[in-house]
């Protein structure tokens, strides 16, 4: 908890919204099942910290990353509107409607 105390927030562009002058993403840890508890844990400690602002994509592990990081909010009981996650989209899968801004594939 010290250490949210220090943690300096910035406003993301136009948008309003106040986010951690540091994030947190997860491409490299979150690739398989047995990589979870490691997401957690880094999620736990960086909400510590006071970062706010967390990053994936659903490219990364075909959507596992995505996955765990929506699962440890979850079970940290993370309230939503205290966070700003951000994701990218990219072509994850060989259908005609897995790829890239088109309305389905996003929502």
């Amino acid at each position: 908890e010290k250490f949210k105390a220090l943690m300096k927030y910035k406003f993301l562009g136009k948008t309003g919204l106040k986010v951690s002058l540091f994030s947190y993403g997860n491409w490299l840890n979150s690739a398989k099942d047995a990589d979870y508890q490691t997401t957690k844990d880094c999620i736990e400690a960086s909400l510590k910290a006071g970062i706010n602002f967390f990053d994936t994509a659903e490219v990364y592990a075909a959507g596992e990353a995505e996955r765990q990081m929506g699962q440890a909010f979850q079970e940290l009981k993370v309230v939503r509107k205290d966070i700003v996650v951000s994701t990218k989209i990219m072509k994850c899968g060989d259908g005609p409607n897995d790829s890239f801004l088109s309305r389905k594939h996003i929502i």
